[in-house]
């Protein structure tokens, strides 16, 4: 998740392997999040 909470927030899913290879394009803050605690949170806003 990107920019949490702001007009231009941004969500994205990607996988474990996705991730190692790093986050494509982020400008502001990250906030990484693993497993249940992001599966609640609902449908991709990318």
């Amino acid at each position: 998740m990107e920019n949490c909470s702001r007009p231009n927030e941004r969500v994205m899913r990607l996988t474990l392997a996705e991730l190692e290879q790093g986050l494509p394009d982020c400008q502001g803050p990250v906030l990484v999040m693993i497993g249940e605690a992001f599966a609640r949170r609902g449908e991709s806003r990318d």
